[in-house]
């Protein structure tokens, strides 16, 4: 049963224009607890909810855990991923309100204009999103072996969490990408080190829980490299990278194709189209 909008959000509604309060409305927190995954989605006029392939890893629709604005669980059905795109597409098992438009193309895209997302960073996990704000730096592909994907680079503080996130023009509420990534460099003698001290056996041991909630034993060098770990993933350059609205629309096509081929009511069908895995899944931004 729907509930009242936790105060937090009837101020931010009350606050923004209406364009902005639909994009609020329409974002959802993303929480997959089995493999220890959150960022944001948001959904658009054909009823799915779009993320990003790594947000939900290869969690089956019943361990994917959305939470609206109002504060109310949403639950999923069916899950669509692209990994080339690192893009997804989740059916919720009720009809949500509102609905987001992707831009028609990406003419209108300059360097210089500013943009912003709506997400739930770091460790926000209140139902009301957050607002970034940042300016488009330019673009880049990312190569595979079916041709590039266009991704826009923003000068923007993208963090942990904002992936799968709309990103639009400034003040207004068509969705022109999906905020995928973060670039968080680290130098390959510091991944090294990290990595040494992660796979040492030797020390005191001391009982943690993991990211997943699940209690282990670790020696004294593995808790300095999860903590070093953790710290790097807060490290924040001010560039990120979103999927451009045009990749969208294209891996949407193909999702609308095999929904129409799949079985009618009653028959056998499968959450996730074949062949597709998150293997690509991107850990900056989880």
């Amino acid at each position: 049963m729907a509930q009242q909008a936790p105060p937090a959000t009837r101020w931010t509604l009350d606050a923004v224009g209406p364009d902005q309060r639909l994009a609020v409305k329409s974002v959802v927190l993303l929480l997959c607890p089995r493999l220890g995954h959150k960022g944001t989605g948001f959904m658009i006029e054909g009823g799915w909810v779009v993320t990003t392939a790594h947000v939900v890893g290869r969690a089956r629709p019943s361990e994917v855990v959305g939470v609206d604005v109002d504060g109310n669980h949403v639950a999923f059905r069916r899950i669509h991923l692209d990994a080339r795109r690192d893009l997804a597409a989740l059916r919720p098992a009720r009809r949500l309100s509102g609905g987001l438009a992707l831009a028609p193309d990406d003419v209108a895209l300059e360097p210089g204009m500013a943009v912003s997302t709506w997400g739930y960073p770091l460790g926000h996990v209140g139902a009301t999103p957050l607002l970034s704000v940042g300016y488009l730096a330019g673009f880049a592909a990312t190569e595979s072996a079916r041709g590039p994907v266009k991704q826009l680079i923003v000068n923007g503080a993208f963090n942990a969490g904002n992936s799968g996130g709309p990103l639009f023009r400034a003040g207004e509420g068509t969705v022109v990408g999906v905020v995928a990534s973060k670039h968080a460099p680290m130098s390959p003698f510091v991944s090294s080190a990290i990595e040494a001290l992660s796979s040492n056996p030797r020390g005191s041991a001391y009982l943690a829980r993991n990211a997943k909630g699940e209690q282990r034993k670790y020696v004294e060098s593995q808790l300095v490299a999860e903590v070093l770990t953790y710290l790097h993933g807060l490290a924040q350059v001010m560039i990120g990278q979103a999927v451009c609205a045009s990749e969208v629309r294209r891996f949407l096509r193909n999702v609308d194709r095999r929904e129409r081929g799949r079985p009618a009511a009653g028959g056998p069908a499968s959450p996730r189209s074949a062949g597709l895995s998150a293997r690509r899944a991107r850990s900056a931004a989880r």
